[in-house]
């Protein structure tokens, strides 16, 4: 059964304009080697986000990270 959480709801991706920017999921996200919840990544036009995180988390991260953009 599939969980009914916001991560699972993004569209594939967001266009901000001038470029076109992947919503990515993956486990255990780091950068620069500490435990992050969200990677905004220009060179590859990705945002990626913690799976494991709570909606509550998710919500205040995507925005964050939509923000860089």
């Amino acid at each position: 059964m599939k969980r009914n959480r916001l991560l699972d709801k993004l569209p594939k991706e967001f266009d901000v304009g001038w470029a076109k920017f992947e919503f990515k999921l993956q486990k255990n996200l780091q950068s620069g080697g500490s435990k992050c919840y969200g990677v905004t990544d220009f060179n590859e036009f990705t945002i990626i986000l913690e799976d494991s995180m709570s909606d509550k988390v998710a919500h205040h991260t995507i925005i964050h990270e939509v923000t860089h953009v």
